[in-house]
């Protein structure tokens, strides 16, 4: 019984840590980072440089393949 409650405060929201300040829990939380776009800016861009590149190279491994065995 004690234990589907605990579960139920969980489930709403409540936690059952010790209270921090409130302001240190919203620099912890991900989105809340406005200093670092930059950051996450080159990541996006090193993602998407990465993904069309590796698209680029499997593509032409295939038409390479589909040439020496056909």
């Amino acid at each position: 019984m004690v234990n589907l409650l605990l579960a139920l405060h969980q489930l709403r929201g409540y936690t059952f840590e010790q209270s921090q300040n409130i302001q240190s829990k919203e620099a912890n939380l991900q989105g809340n980072d406005y200093e670092l776009t930059e950051t996450h800016v080159s990541i996006y861009h090193g993602y998407t440089n990465f993904v069309k590149w590796g698209t680029i190279s499997i593509i032409a491994l295939l038409v390479l393949m589909a040439i020496f065995l056909l």
